[in-house]
């Protein structure tokens, strides 16, 4: 059994450094392995899903199947985390007695391999459908890339009546900088983005147009 999961724990490491670590009892191994999205040694810059799969391996294995489970699950809904689970379960039955550690990794770098949250957007509370349209905080809020920056430029406006309001009151002032909390947490702030708010305003003036020739 050593043998066998050493070698797999070794290819692992070899082509995922740094992504999976491993613990050892007297009667099991527990990898954790991060998984993101990827095909093989194709990685997307930004991703956009995240999770931690969880497998415990017994001493009997690969006889023994391990028990799988996820954790820290970012980007996907409860029904996709489910169907993710069964998958899995069912590749380590079909696969019983025969070496299945790094194909069930493979199988969920393949699984989120879009890297297309099916999580809403927090302002719109529409689908996404393309990669090119999410936005993603460090804690992984989600939000359309055209609804933030709409957001963004509302938080602009906001703030440069602010800035108006107190030079009124005092001219010679020292005025906040401009601060974008996120729209979801408030705690987590932005970085504000020019790009993003043309898009809001593209995005805008798109629905507006349509909505024209609907009329």
């Amino acid at each position: 059994m050593d043998n066998i999961i050493q070698d797999e724990l070794q290819l692992l490491y070899e082509m995922f450094p740094g992504e999976f670590k491993v613990d050892f009892d007297s009667n099991q191994y527990t990898i954790t392995f991060v998984v993101t999205p990827g095909v093989g040694f194709n990685n997307p810059v930004n991703k956009f899903i995240k999770f931690n799969l969880n497998l415990n391996v017994t001493l009997k294995y690969p006889i023994e199947s391990p028990t799988v489970s996820v954790e820290c699950v970012h980007g996907l809904k409860e029904k996709d985390i489910a169907k993710l689970l069964s998958f899995l379960r069912d590749l380590t039955l079909e696969r019983n007695g025969d070496p299945v550690i790094f194909d069930l990794v493979d199988f969920c770098r393949e699984f989120i391999s879009s890297n297309i949250p099916t999580v809403e957007c927090a302002i719109c509370l529409n689908c996404f459908q393309n990669e090119s349209d999410v936005y993603c905080t460090t804690n992984f809020h989600y939000f359309h890339t055209y609804c933030i920056g709409e957001y963004m430029n509302r938080r602009r406006v906001e703030y440069e009546e602010e800035i108006s309001e107190l030079k009124t009151k005092g001219p010679y002032t020292e005025f906040p900088p401009l601060e974008v909390p996120c729209p979801l947490c408030r705690a987590e702030f932005l970085p504000f983005s020019e790009d993003l708010v043309n898009l809001g305003h593209s995005q805008k003036n798109t629905e507006n147009s349509d909505s024209s020739k609907l009329g």
